[in-house]
């Protein structure tokens, strides 16, 4: 190709012309035809750079095609015939090419060739400016604005450029920057047009420009990064394809002042890394998408549209989605951002708002007073409100939650659509109105306020813990669906309907003020505000309750209809709950009063209380009045305006029918002296309390377990564990004695003196037995003695004894508690016969002194008593016994044995427990068993034996105990009787034996002993020393 050097005039053809060197300029004035050529040294008349422009210019009609090279600036508009144009055919045109150039196109010139490229390489500057109606360049292929160099083009007043595909920054080190201005100016791609494809684009198009392209991509690549600005009336861009905001790399687009954006498919946050904002903003700017739009498809998108501008899908009926994949996160901003200052809404113009699987936000931030938004939405993603009213009247159901941070936000403008799914976090204002049923299910939580203005119902069956004011403007506002869910908190305006229904008790502590009506529909309902200034309709058919001590003031009329109850708290005369109705109370014939005795203050047989339910008019004639006191009996006086409550006892022997009916036989004693006290009156002193609190009982179940709690300390079970504890102690003893020339029990006497100590451990279960409650017990101690030999035939010792034991009651008894000291001396011996040396005779003989500490608990009243008194004991007992060899190693003694056991408890009296603590008679309580038994020893070896022992016994005394004791707070003293023991009892036992020493010996043992629903268990070492 050649090299232009040289643009000389045609005269002919009355064309600039790019010719050879050598070429003359023939009938043009000197001055035309001499104009320099464009070499590198030459200047013109307008400022030249120093960086060469490649120019690929043609004449339209000549036949002279060549690429140029130049420097400088080139205008065509120089040429003498303003309507010349540069028709480079095929070939392709620079504007700077390795340097710095710029072309302008003015004056209706025109300038056609191939390719197009504004700043070719990296470093180059190229900028072409296409000004004025009529003037136009035309690229029959593609136009890089800025291929690797940066690239400038300014198509203005009606100027024209085209082109196939259009880029604007198109490799990484390029930037480039397009501005189509004024009306008529235009930029047509016949194909695709990327605004910042790998580098830095910028297209403006405003003042009525028009750029048209098939599809549409800011940010192409992912290094990438766009920006297009439509702004002002007419300004347009129109793509009859897609359009991709942030397509992989970043892109924003801003639609401003009156300004046209037109696609089908829209996107914002293409693929996954991209970035893409879109702005719409000011009246008549619109962004139309004749299909679907969506913000954030794989990657971040977001999308404000404010001050009246409008964002059309599919002409109203298309889909906006938000977040479409799990790697997008998208944002639709209804007026400004969050955190921004709020401007006026504009339009979203589509049928459906659809959250994907990804991070998905729709944001109201706006100034409008009154702004419906009417699209369906739907999905996993979230709604946050800022400023301005909202209001919703599509039938949503999206699940990602609502935040109220300031604003209004009102589901329903009236009719019968609008809805919001999932919790609301409402620190603004929350409107529901619609004229028909609407449940909301779900939490609202925050410090904002909740208003029901719709001619419909509005039900709430979450558990709702906002704290603002709760208004109803219109319509009905119900708590509850029937069920056991549905609550709010906070102060109610009422000037509507206010229904409670719930199955179950609830509490509303706030104020409730307004003409409105109140109805309790089911459940229990306990108001504890202020209801004083309402002043409409309170309808019962349900149940009020107020608490003992509380006065629910009513300020306007009250209504309890057949089904209706009227729960109040009671525990003394003059403290119990209200009911004072300022208007005119109007009760049906046996309106129900329920009273709940649960306190421990004074209620007593002939009490009344006065004024239970008062009223400015009160209308009423009969009271169907029931409790839950198994003792009183509540009815009804109307006393003028008000409603007075007499209390009398239930019956002259509640507590003794009671105790009959649970077959609790001990406490029948006891039973009648309280009988006493219920239905004798007040007594000004504790035991009013006492009987109050029996009178809150209402089961005689109840009734029976509290008298068994102020019987006295274990019904004297503690003399069965001390008579056990002897035993256990006498059975030591006896183990002692049990052998023959040092066999059986390994307790057989050394020829001298012997020193012997024995740690011992027993465990005690006495069942209930014939009504009276049993114990568990556990002992341990230790016993040890000296004894020695007379005569060959007599045998002494001494030793001393002592037991702790922790006792427990069980079943009514189970608050019974007692710790036992015991403390026995202890003298025993054995004699065998002189002629019989195989009989011997034993006796042992003990007194000792127990030291007693007990607790009582009743829980039916919250107190203890404590005891603190002494026992006695003494027992002997005598025994005889016969040695019979089975052979050399194993010998069987057969016995008998008399055994006699004194104890007696002192008198005593409880402290803690104020009129319920005992005075108890002493006691004394005494047995006589004789027993048939038999011990086995075999000697295994020299050093070691096993033995064992069983034992069948009658009891010949046997005596059931009794407790005679009267309550401190007074009345008469009456007896228990305590557990009635089988005569017969048994026991038997195991034991091992080693010698350790010549003088030294060990022995284990383990003995069972029981009666009929009583069992001990004893475990003992014994340790043996001779001196």
């Amino acid at each position: 190709m050649n090299q232009i050097y040289k643009v000389i005039w045609n005269v002919s053809r009355q064309v600039w012309m790019a010719v050879g060197e050598l070429t003359n300029s023939r009938g043009k004035s000197k001055s035309a035809a001499s104009l320099p050529p464009f070499t590198g040294s030459s200047s013109l008349s307008l400022i030249r750079s120093m960086v060469s422009t490649l120019l690929l210019l043609a004449l339209s009609a000549g036949p002279v095609w060549a690429e140029v090279a130049t420097t400088g600036n080139v205008n065509p508009i120089q040429d003498p015939n303003p309507s010349a144009s540069w028709n480079l055919g095929g070939n392709n045109l620079f504007v700077g090419d390795t340097g710095v150039g710029s072309l302008f196109i003015d004056g209706g010139s025109t300038v056609s060739n191939n390719f197009g490229y504004i700043g070719r390489y990296d470093g180059d500057n190229g900028s072409v400016t296409v000004d004025g109606s009529g003037s136009s360049w035309t690229n029959t292929s593609m136009l890089f604005v800025g291929l690797a160099g940066d690239g400038s083009l300014a198509i203005n007043n009606g100027g024209t450029v085209s082109n196939t595909l259009g880029y604007i920054g198109s490799s990484a080190s390029s930037s480039g920057w397009v501005t189509v201005d004024g009306a008529n100016s235009s930029w047509i791609n016949s194909e695709e047009l990327t605004v910042g494809r790998s580098g830095t684009g910028s297209l403006t198009i405003s003042n009525g420009g028009a750029v048209s392209n098939t599809l549409g991509s800011i940010g192409g690549n992912s290094a990438g990064n766009g920006s297009v600005t439509v702004d002002g009336a007419n300004s347009s861009w129109t793509n009859s394809s897609s359009i991709y905001v942030g397509e992989y790399g970043t892109g924003s687009l801003d639609i401003s002042n009156g300004g046209a954006v037109s696609n089908t498919i829209g996107v914002i946050g293409r693929w996954s890394g991209s970035n893409g904002s879109v702005t719409v903003d000011g009246t008549d700017s619109s962004w139309i998408n004749s299909t679907d739009l969506t913000v954030g498809r794989a990657g971040t998108g977001s999308l404000s549209i404010s001050n009246g501008a409008v964002v059309e899908t599919n002409s109203g009926a298309g889909t906006l989605t938000i977040a479409n994949q799990a790697s997008a996160t998208g944002t639709v901003n209804i007026g400004a951002a969050a955190g921004e200052t709020a401007v006026a809404a504009g339009t979203l113009s589509a049928a459906n708002v659809a959250f994907g699987a990804g991070t998905g936000k729709l944001v109201f931030n706006h100034t409008e007073a009154a702004y419906e938004f009417a699209p369906t939405i739907s999905g996993a993603g979230s709604v946050e409100l800022h400023s301005g009213k909202t209001i919703f009247t599509g039938a949503n159901t999206y699940s990602g939650g609502t935040s109220i941070n300031a604003g209004t936000l009102q589901v329903g403008n009236g009719g019968t659509s609008g809805s919001v799914i999932g919790d609301i976090s409402n620190n603004g204002s929350l409107v529901f109105n619609r004229s028909d049923s609407v449940t909301y299910a779900d939490v609202i939580s925050g410090t904002g306020s909740l208003t029901q203005s719709g001619a419909g119902s509005l039900t709430l069956t979450g558990n709702n813990t906002y704290s603002g004011v709760t208004s109803i403007n219109a319509g009905t506002l119900q708590i509850g669906n029937g069920g056991t869910s549905g609550s709010i908190s906070g102060d109610i305006s009422n000037n509507g309907s206010l229904v409670f229904n719930r199955t179950d008790s609830q509490t509303f502590a706030g104020d409730i003020s307004g003409a409105g009506s109140i109805n309790l529909a089911s459940g229990s309902t306990r108001f504890t505000g202020n209801l004083s200034s309402y002043t409409g309709t309170f309808s019962n058919d349900a149940t009020l309750s107020v608490a003992d001590g509380e006065t629910l003031t009513l300020g306007g009329n009250y209504n309890q209809t057949v089904d209706g109850l009227f729960n109040m708290g009671a525990s003394s005369s003059s403290s119990f709950g209200k009911l004072s109705i300022d208007g005119t109370g109007t009760f049906a014939a046996d309106s129900k009063i329920n009273v709940d005795v649960t306190s421990e203050k004074n209620l007593a047989n002939g009490a009344t209380l006065s004024g239970v339910i008062s009223a400015g008019t009160l209308t009423a004639s009969t009271f169907n009045v029931t409790d839950n006191s198994a003792l009183f009996n509540f009815s009804a006086a109307i006393n003028g305006n008000q409603v007075d409550l007499k209390v009398s006892a239930a019956s002259s022997s509640g507590v003794t029918k009671s105790v009959t009916a649970t077959g609790f036989n001990p406490g029948l004693g006891a039973a009648r002296v309280l009988d006493g006290f219920v239905s004798g009156g007040t007594t000004g002193t504790d035991m009013d309390n006492v009987v109050t609190a029996f009178g809150n009982l209402s089961t005689d179940q109840q009734i029976s377990d509290a008298v068994a709690e102020t019987l006295p300390l274990l019904v004297s079970g503690t003399t069965q564990v001390a008579t056990g504890t002897l035993r256990s102690t006498n059975r030591v003893i006896q183990a002692r004695q049990s052998g023959f020339s040092g066999l059986s029990s390994g307790d057989g006497f050394f020829t001298d003196k012997n020193v012997w100590v024995k740690p011992v451990g027993s465990w005690t279960t006495q069942d209930e037995r014939n009504g009276v409650s049993g114990y568990r017990a556990e002992s341990y101690g230790l016993v040890g003695g000296m004894d020695g030999e007379l005569n060959a035939q007599t045998r002494l010792g001494f030793a001393l004894s002592y037991m702790s034991s922790d006792v427990k009651g069980r079943d009514s008894a189970s608050g019974n508690k007692v710790d036992i000291d015991a403390y026995q001396a202890i003298f025993y011996g054995s004699r065998s016969l002189q002629n019989h040396p195989d009989i011997e005779l034993n006796w042992q003989a003990s007194l000792g002194m127990n030291k007693n500490e007990g607790k009582r608990t009743m829980r039916f009243i919250g107190r203890t008593a404590k005891a603190d008194y002494d026992s006695y004991t003494a027992q002997i007992g005598v025994g005889a016994g016969k040695r019979f060899e089975l052979n050399d190693t194993t010998t069987v003694i057969p016995g008998i044995r008399l055994d006699y056991a004194y104890i007696k408890d002192e008198s005593y009296t409880e402290k803690g427990a104020d009129a319920l603590n005992m005075k108890v008679n002493s006691l004394h309580v005494d047995e006589l068993i004789v027993m048939a038994q038999s011990h086995l020893s075999h000697q295994l070896n020299d050093t070691t034996s096993l033995t064992a022992n069983a034992g069948l016994g009658y009891d010949f005394i046997n005596d059931t105990t009794s407790l005679t004791a009267s309550y401190s707070g007074g009345g008469a003293a009456f007896t228990t009787k305590g557990i009635d023991p089988s005569p017969w009892l048994g026991r038997a036992g195991v034991g091992m034996n080693f010698i350790t020493s010549d003088t030294s010996e060990v022995t284990a043992s383990y003995e069972l002993e029981g009666r009929e629903d009583f069992l001990n268990q004893t475990a003992s070492v014994k340790f043996r020393w001779m001196f």
